[in-house]
């Protein structure tokens, strides 16, 4: 189980020493290198026939690592699984499930425009990345997304039909802004896809990719793309994190700083009505209510 320690603040060094168990190998990080970099490392350091990946603070529950090797084992082709998943507040409450595709034909199908494998719950084999390559440096809060793709060019891939996962949303990890990147690095990820699929290689493959003026062009875009509907969106999916977690005050803060752009929003309203209407209903009967719901909606397919 390697861990590694990306200069953390808080007391996870000392959390994760405080296990006596010879499985955990700790290795610190001398200087932040941040999540690409030190997910490489990682899989540097890798030595078994399969990689599991986990995000700190969510929980891989006891069958998962089983389920997918079994699943592997079983699949020769299969190069990646993954798991079905539930998303869980910050403190472990029960928000949604999500059902990932199970055909790796429509899990292709699907990666042509958006990212349907979540990034905790796969298990891959080490001999993907020895082919394919590491993650990239170049595709910022997106490399998972990139490496699916170079994956799926000589794999099939897999879902374990079970939820095995609970995904943490925390209001510290929400951010406008690395949100506005994401998306355009997943369009540079699917240009590039685009370019190995008729040219064998892609310009980062040739050393052809211009890191500057990527950046240059990011920057661009932003300027001209970030206009008041993204920032009125943004306000609105910090809110919902904010009121996810039980910080009702704060969620109506940010709701209150979306109609302030936009006034107009339907949106918006309705979820200032849901904030007040959980903060007037007892904290039981709201959670009962949210289970109902959820059961009454169709499972959504990540």
């Amino acid at each position: 189980f390697i861990i590694i320690n990306d200069c953390s603040t808080d007391s996870s060094r000392d959390i994760i020493k405080s296990y006596n168990d010879r499985r955990i190998k700790l290795f610190d990080n001398e200087k932040t290198l941040g999540i690409t970099s030190s997910l490489n490392k990682g899989l540097g350091l890798a030595q078994g026939e399969y990689i599991a990946r986990q995000d700190a603070d969510d929980i891989s529950l006891p069958k998962r690592l089983e389920r997918e090797v079994i699943f592997l084992n079983q699949n020769p082709r299969v190069g990646l699984v993954m798991t079905f998943f539930t998303a869980i507040n910050a403190t472990g409450e029960f928000l949604q499930e999500f059902r990932p595709p199970i055909s790796s034909k429509l899990i292709k199908k699907k990666l042509r425009s958006k990212n349907t494998i979540p990034h905790g719950t796969v298990l891959f084999r080490k001999e993907c990345i020895n082919k394919v390559g590491y993650y990239r440096q170049e595709l910022k809060y997106c490399e998972d997304f990139d490496l699916w793709l170079r994956i799926a060019q000589l794999y099939d891939f897999g879902t374990v039909a079970e939820p095995l996962y609970q995904w943490r949303l925390n209001v510290s990890s929400v951010s406008s802004e690395n949100k506005f990147i994401q998306e355009k690095s997943m369009e540079l990820a699917l240009r590039l896809n685009e370019e190995r699929l008729s040219a064998g290689t892609d310009r980062i493959e040739r050393k052809e990719f211009n890191e500057a003026e990527w950046q240059k062009e990011l920057l661009k875009i932003k300027n001209n793309e970030f206009n008041k509907n993204q920032i009125v969106y943004s306000y609105q999916y910090r809110g919902n994190s904010f009121l996810l977690n039980h910080k009702h005050k704060e969620a109506l803060r940010c709701y209150v700083q979306s109609l302030r752009l936009n006034l107009l929003n339907p949106k918006t309203w309705f979820l200032i009505v849901a904030a007040l209407i959980k903060i007037v209903l007892p904290k039981l009967i709201f959670k009962f209510l949210l289970v109902v719901y959820s059961k009454c909606q169709p499972k959504t397919n990540y």
